[in-house]
C-alpha cells in the first residue's frame, strides 16, 4: 500500500512518446480525509519494520526533451524518394470570420477529403488547426458514419494531425502564456476525441510571418520532435539580383537543421530538428489543380508526359537543396480539396506515370505525412547543422505586394508593421488574457473553498467549466497568425475578434464576480440572501465607480491578485461628489494610504498571492457644502504646507486634506490648485528614488527631458521623450500595408493644436497629463514613497489615434553608447538586435531595424540601462545610437478601422543593477495587475471573509506562476505551470537556480496524485518530481498535474470522522508502542530487520510531501 501510495505522489513518466499516458484513478476528498489518518498509521508500522524507501527515490530520472528525433551522419540509399504532403490552410482568413470560412470552404473540404481517403487507402492528408476540425465535428450536419470514417482515417494514419494547436499561432507579437494555452487547449480537445495516440509529433508552422526563438523551446516542451517552418527571409532561401549573400539556403543546404534557440536552458533538452519549406506551403507552380486551369493545365494521358517532366524538373531542382535524396513536397494551399477528388485524380495520374516511367526509374513518389519523411530521415545517415543564435524576424518578402517590380528598392518587403497594426485589438487581447488568467485561478480557489460550504452545489461548476471552456476558446483563436496581428479586413476584425474579446472579457469578469462573491460571504445562500454579489467595470474604463455612499454604511472594495506574489498597487476609483470626509480601512480596521482629487480616490492596494483583500470605505462624518476632503480614523495632527492643509497619520501616512475656509474667490482658487494646476515652463518631480524633468519645448509641448536615480548619480540622466509619426512609402499610389511597413523618409514632430500641460501634485504621486492634439495625448506619473517597486518605474500612458497613411511614434534619446544594439523578448528570455549587414541607402533601411516587442524592450552601456516595459505588443527600433523607439499606432490606407487606442508603459533609467532588478517583476505586473471590484453597502465589517490567498506564502520574484488551471469539470485535476524568469547573468541575485516548496505553498492544502508532465499536461515526463524541492535554472518551465483538497480541520469534520480520527490516532500510538517493544526484543535477540543502514533522512522528506 506505501508502494502504491508513493507511485501515486511521485509517478515516473515519459515525454517526449507516448508510454504510461493514462492518469492515476482520482482520490475523491471524502475518502482522502480518512485515507490521510490511515496513512500515517500505515507509514508508522512499516518504518517501525525497518522499510528503506531511500532506495527508489530519485531512480530512472530522466528529462524533458532529449533528442531532436532525427539522426546525423552520409546518406547511402540509392533511390531517390519524393514525400508529397496533401494538406489545406484553411481556417481563420484575413477576409472572412471562422464561421464563414466553415460555411464556404472547411466542412466541403473535410466532407470530401474524409470521402476519398474512405475509398483510397493509399492516400493521406494533413490537418493542423483544430478549432476549424472542432466545428465541423460539433455540426449537426456532419454524418456519425462521417465521424466513424474520419476516426478510422486518424486509426489508419492516412489522416496525420500537426501542429494540433487550436490556431496556428502567430510566432511574433503573441505573448509566451496565451500560445502556450491555446496549443494545450487545442491539442486536449484532440486527445479527448482522437486518443492521445493521435497527437501530434510535428510543428506545423507554415504561414506565421516569421520564425521565433521562442516557439522551437515550447514546442520542444510539449513534446514535438520536428518544427516545419516557411516565411522566413526569402533572401535567405533564393537568390536574388542586388542582394549579395542571397540563396544560402540553397547553396549552403541548410534548409534542415537542429534549433537550439536559447543558451539559457540545457540543448539536449530544448534542440529540435527544424525544416524550412524551401518553397512555402503552395503546390509547386503549374500544379495548383483547383487553380487556374490556364497556369494549371489537368493531367491528361496527352500531355502526362510533359506535365510529367516539367514536376521532375521542379523536383530535380529542389532536391539538390539537400543533403539527402529525400524531398518533401507541400501540395495544397489555402483552403484547398474543396474538390478533393479532382485533385487525387490529377496527381494519381502523375503519380503512377513517373513511378512507370523507365527515365525515373531511380525515384520513388507517393503520398506520404510528415511523420513518414522523417522516419524516412532517421534511417539515413546524414549530417545536419546546428543552429543556436537569433531567430527568422523581421520576415522579409520579395515582390510580395507587386509581382511586376524589377529592384531591391520595389520588390523587397519587411512584414513588421503588423506588430503595431490595430493596437486596439492587441491591448483588449492582452487584457482579456489577464482577466481570463484570474478566472483560472479563482476556479480552482473557489471551488476549493465551497467544498467547505454548508451548501456546496456541485452542478454550478460544471456548469462555469463550460463558460470557462468557451471562454479558453476565444482567446485561443485570437492567437492566430491572422488574428492578433491586425491583418484581417474591417468587418472581420471588428466581428469576429473586438466583439468577442469584448464579450468573453464581460463574461469572465461576471464570473469572476460571483466566485468573488461566493468566497467572500463563504457560502451560496448566505451570498444570495445578504446580496454580495460584486460588481467589476469593463476593461474599456481603469476607473470604478462608488455611487451612493452614506453615512454609516461600508463600501466594500475587494481587490484581487493573480500573480504568486504579493501585489503592491496604487488603485483609482472614480465616486460621485460628496460633503463628507472619508476614510479607507482594511477588514481588520487598519488604516490605507489614499487621498482625493476631485472625484477620484486613489489608495494603495496590498493584495496577497493568488487572493483577495477588502478594503472599506465609508463616511467620518456628515456635513454640507463644497467641502471635499478627508481624514483618517486614528490620531491625526495639523500641517501647513502651500496654504493647503493635509492631516497627517502619526504613523506616517499622509492623507489629503480639506482647503481652508474661506468665502468667494479665495476658496475657489485654493480649490482648485488643490485639484489641478497648469504646467509651468520647465518643472521637476521626484520621490525617494527618482526625480524627473519636464521642459515646454518651442511648439508648446511639455516633454520629459531627463531622469536622475537618486540613488546612484548626482547628476540628471538626459532622456528626450518626442512624438513623432513616419508618412507611408508611396510607390505609384500603392502605400504599406497592414503586413509591411516603410516610411517616406525619418519621423517628424507631431504638430501640436492648442496643446495643454496639467500638473497634479499628491502625496502618493505626481502626475503629468499632456495633450498634443486630439490625436495624441499622454500622461507621466511617478509614485511616492510607497515601495520600491512602485517609485522606481515612470507610468507613461499614451492615447493616439493615426491619421490615414501616418504611423505614430515615441521616440526616447538618451547619451548611451550602445552602436544601435537593442534588446527585445520573445515572452522569456531577451534577444538582441543589430543593424543589418546590408545597407540599402534608402527608407528600407529604417524598415529593416523594426523588431517585435511582446512585453520589454531596452539599450544600455557598460553602466547605465534605459527599459521600457509595455501592456502589450508593438513593433520597436533603436534608428541610432542610444535611441530606442516605439510605434504606437498606424493609420495604412487599407484598413481604415482605426479607433483611438491606450498603451500603458513602465519606463526604467538608471544603473543595470537596479533596472535589471527590477525589470521582469514589473513587467508581470503590469501585464497582469491587480483587479478591482465593489459590492453593497454593508453595516458590518467583520461578517465577511475579508482577505484570501491560495499560498501560504509568496514564491521568489524570479518564479512566476505561468498556470493554475483545473483540467476536468469535476475540478478534480489542476494543470500547473512554474517559471523561472530571469536568463544566465542577467542578474546576479535572480539569475541563478531557485528551488520551490509547492508543498509548502500550499500548506492547507493535500496535495496528491502528482504526475511530472510536458508543456501541454498531456504527455508524462520520466523525470521524478518532488515537490517538496522543484528546482528551476534559469529560463526554465515546470508543467505537472495534481490533485488538491482542502486539508480538514478537525472541529469542521462531521461525527463518522471524527471517531474515525480518534480510533486512528488510538491505533497508531498502540502500534507505535508495541512496535519498539517487538523491536526492542529483536535487537536485543540478535534478529529482525538490519536497520542500522537506513536513510532516515529520505524516509522523513517523503514523509514531508503529503
Amino acid at each position: 500500500e506505501l508502494e502504491t501510495r508513493r507511485n501515486h505522489l511521485v509517478t515516473k513518466l515519459e515525454c517526449p512518446g507516448f508510454t504510461e499516458k493514462k492518469r492515476s484513478p482520482f482520490l475523491f476528498p471524502e475518502f482522502q480525509k480518512m485515507l490521510s489518518w490511515l496513512f500515517i498509521l500505515v507509514f508508522s508500522v512499516v518504518c517501525v519494520v525497518g522499510y528503506d524507501p531511500s532506495a527508489d527515490v530519485g531512480a530512472d530520472v530522466g528529462t524533458i526533451g532529449a533528442n531532436s528525433g532525427v539522426n546525423a551522419g552520409s546518406d547511402t540509399d540509392s533511390m531517390a524518394r519524393i514525400f508529397l504532403v496533401p494538406h489545406s490552410h484553411c481556417g481563420i482568413s484575413v477576409n472572412e470570420t471562422l464561421q464563414d470560412s466553415y460555411s464556404t470552404y472547411i466542412k466541403v473540404i473535410l466532407d470530401s477529403v474524409t470521402e476519398e481517403l474512405t475509398n483510397h487507402t493509399s492516400k493521406s492528408f494533413v490537418w493542423s488547426e483544430m478549432v476549424s476540425l472542432q466545428k465541423w465535428w460539433t455540426d449537426p450536419s456532419t454524418t456519425q458514419q462521417q465521424k466513424k470514417n474520419f476516426l478510422n482515417l486518424v486509426k489508419n494514419k492516412q489522416i496525420e494531425f500537426v501542429g494540433g494547436g487550436w490556431v496556428q499561432s502567430d510566432e511574433a507579437i503573441s505573448f509566451y502564456g496565451p500560445v502556450i494555452n491555446q496549443m494545450t487547449f487545442g491539442q486536449t480537445w484532440l486527445a479527448s476525441i482522437f486518443g492521445e495516440d493521435a497527437l501530434p509529433t510535428v510543428g506545423w508552422q507554415t504561414d506565421s510571418s516569421g520564425a521565433s526563438s521562442l516557439t522551437p523551446i515550447l514546442w520542444r516542451l510539449m513534446g514535438l520532435d520536428v518544427h516545419i517552418i516557411s516565411k522566413i527571409d526569402a533572401t535567405l532561401k533564393a537568390k536574388y539580383p542586388g542582394m549579395p549573400n542571397s540563396g544560402s539556403f540553397q547553396e549552403d543546404k541548410l534548409f534542415e537543421f537542429s534549433w537550439c534557440s536559447t543558451e539559457n536552458l540545457d540543448c539536449d533538452e530544448v534542440s529540435i530538428f527544424t525544416h524550412v519549406l524551401d518553397s512555402g506551403y503552395l503546390s509547386p507552380p503549374g500544379f495548383d489543380f483547383e487553380g487556374d486551369e490556364k497556369e494549371n493545365p489537368p493531367i491528361t494521358p496527352q500531355n502526362v508526359k510533359s506535365r510529367a517532366q516539367a514536376f521532375m524538373n521542379v523536383v530535380k531542382e529542389r532536391m539538390s537543396w539537400y543533403r539527402h535524396s529525400n524531398l518533401f513536397m507541400p501540395i495544397g494551399g489555402d483552403c484547398r480539396y474543396v474538390n478533393a477528388k479532382k485533385q487525387f485524380q490529377n496527381w494519381d495520374m502523375l503519380i503512377q506515370y513517373i513511378s512507370s516511367a523507365p527515365e525515373y526509374s531511380n525515384f520513388v513518389i507517393s503520398y506520404s505525412t510528415p511523420s513518414k519523411y522523417f522516419q524516412a530521415l532517421d534511417a539515413t545517415n546524414v549530417t545536419f547543422p546546428h543552429k543556436e543564435d537569433g531567430d527568422f524576424l523581421p520576415y522579409r518578402g520579395w515582390g510580395d505586394f507587386d509581382a511586376t517590380c524589377d529592384s531591391v528598392d520595389t520588390c523587397l518587403s519587411f512584414w513588421n508593421g503588423f506588430y503595431s497594426s490595430r493596437p486596439y485589438l492587441k491591448r483588449l487581447s492582452r487584457e482579456a488574457d489577464s482577466v481570463l488568467r484570474l478566472t483560472e485561478i479563482l476556479s480552482v480557489a473557489g471551488n476549493l473553498a465551497s467544498r467547505s460550504f454548508v451548501h456546496y452545489v456541485r452542478d454550478i461548476w460544471k456548469e462555469r467549466y463550460t463558460t470557462l471552456e468557451n471562454l479558453r476558446a476565444i482567446q485561443a483563436l485570437i492567437q492566430d497568425h491572422d488574428a492578433i496581428t491586425g491583418t484581417s479586413n474591417n468587418e472581420v476584425t471588428y466581428n469576429a475578434y473586438i466583439l468577442q474579446l469584448r464579450n468573453s472579457t464581460k463574461e469572465s469578469s461576471a464570473l469572476n464576480s460571483e466566485i468573488l462573491g461566493e468566497m467572500f460571504a463563504q457560502d451560496y445562500n448566505r451570498l444570495r440572501s445578504h446580496d454580495r454579489r460584486f460588481t467589476y467595470p469593463f476593461l474599456e474604463t481603469r476607473f470604478g465607480d462608488v455611487k451612493n455612499l452614506t453615512f454609516g454604511t461600508f463600501i466594500p472594495i475587494l481587490v484581487a491578485n493573480s500573480l504568486a506574489w504579493t501585489s503592491r498597487s496604487m488603485q483609482v476609483l472614480t465616486i460621485n461628489e460628496v460633503g463628507a470626509g472619508i476614510s479607507i480601512t482594511k477588514g481588520s480596521g487598519d488604516a490605507v494610504p489614499f487621498e482625493v482629487i476631485q472625484n477620484e480616490i486613489r489608495f494603495l492596494a496590498e493584495v496577497p498571492p493568488l487572493g483577495y483583500q477588502t478594503y472599506y470605505i465609508q463616511l467620518t462624518r456628515e456635513t454640507s457644502g463644497s467641502e471635499h476632503g478627508m481624514s483618517s480614523q486614528k490620531n491625526t495632527k495639523r500641517v501647513e504646507s502651500n496654504s493647503e492643509e493635509t492631516e497627517r497619520d502619526l504613523n506616517g501616512t499622509y492623507y489629503f486634506g480639506t482647503p481652508k475656509k474661506d468665502t468667494g474667490a479665495g476658496e475657489k482658487a485654493r480649490s482648485q490648485k488643490l485639484r489641478d494646476s497648469l504646467c509651468p515652463e520647465s518643472f521637476e518631480l521626484g520621490n525617494t528614488m527618482i526625480t524627473i524633468g519636464f521642459q515646454k519645448t518651442s511648439a508648446g509641448v511639455h516633454d520629459l527631458v531627463w531622469v536622475k536615480d537618486k540613488r546612484a548619480s548626482k547628476q540628471p540622466l538626459s532622456l528626450i521623450q518626442q512624438f513623432l509619426e513616419y508618412s507611408s512609402w508611396n510607390n505609384n499610389g500603392q502605400f504599406d500595408n497592414s503586413f509591411s511597413f516603410r516610411s517616406s523618409g525619418d519621423a517628424s514632430p507631431i504638430q501640436p493644436v492648442n496643446p495643454t500641460c496639467v500638473l497634479k501634485r499628491g502625496h502618493l504621486f505626481y502626475e503629468v497629463s499632456v495633450k498634443i492634439n486630439d490625436d495624441v495625448e499622454y500622461t507621466v506619473r511617478i509614485n511616492n514613497g510607497l515601495d520600491p517597486y512602485l517609485d522606481n518605474r515612470i507610468e507613461l500612458d499614451v492615447t493616439t489615434q493615426a491619421s490615414k497613411n501616418k504611423d505614430i511614434i515615441v521616440r526616447f534619446d538618451t547619451e548611451l553608447n550602445t552602436t544601435g544594439i537593442f534588446y527585445t523578448d520573445n515572452g522569456i528570455q531577451l534577444v538582441p538586435r543589430a543593424p543589418p549587414a546590408q545597407k540599402f541607402n534608402s527608407t528600407l533601411d529604417i524598415a529593416s531595424l523594426y523588431f517585435p516587442m511582446p512585453s520589454q524592450a531596452l539599450i544600455e552601456d557598460d553602466f547605465l540601462q534605459f527599459v521600457i516595459l509595455s501592456a502589450q505588443s508593438f513593433g520597436v527600433s533603436s534608428q541610432k545610437s542610444g535611441s530606442l523607439e516605439v510605434m504606437l499606432n498606424r493609420g495604412n490606407v487599407n484598413n481604415t478601422y482605426h479607433p483611438r487606442s491606450r498603451a500603458n508603459f513602465f519606463l526604467l533609467f538608471g544603473p543595470k543593477m537596479a533596472t535589471q532588478h527590477l525589470r521582469q517583476t514589473l513587467s508581470y505586473q503590469l501585464q497582469f495587475p491587480a483587479s478591482v471590484f465593489w459590492g453593497a453597502e454593508t453595516r458590518n465589517v467583520t461578517e465577511w471573509n475579508n482577505r484570501f490567498s491560495l499560498f501560504t506564502y509568496s514564491t521568489p520574484k524570479n518564479v512566476h506562476l505561468l498556470s493554475l488551471q483545473t483540467l476536468d469539470s469535476s475540478y478534480s485535476n489542476f494543470g500547473f505551470r512554474f517559471n523561472h524568469l530571469w536568463g544566465k547573468n542577467e542578474d546576479p541575485y535572480y539569475s541563478t537556480p531557485v528551488d520551490i516548496n509547492v508543498m509548502s505553498l500550499f500548506s492547507n492544502y493535500f496535495v496528491t496524485e502528482v504526475q511530472h508532465t510536458c508543456l501541454s499536461w498531456l504527455i508524462p515526463s520520466k523525470e521524478v518530481l518532488n515537490l517538496g524541492n522543484i528546482r528551476l535554472n534559469p529560463t526554465e518551465i515546470v508543467s505537472f498535474t495534481a490533485h488538491l483538497s482542502q486539508k480538514p480541520i478537525f472541529n469542521d469534520l462531521t461525527w463518522d470522522y471524527k471517531i474515525f480520527a480518534v480510533g486512528a490516532a488510538s491505533g497508531l500510538l498502540g502500534a507505535t508502542f508495541l512496535g519498539i517493544i517487538v523491536l526492542g526484543i529483536q535487537r536485543c535477540s540478535g534478529s529482525g530487520p538490519d536497520v542500522t543502514n537506513v536513510n532516515y533522512d529520505a524516509i522523513i522528506d517523503y514523509g514531508n510531501r503529503d
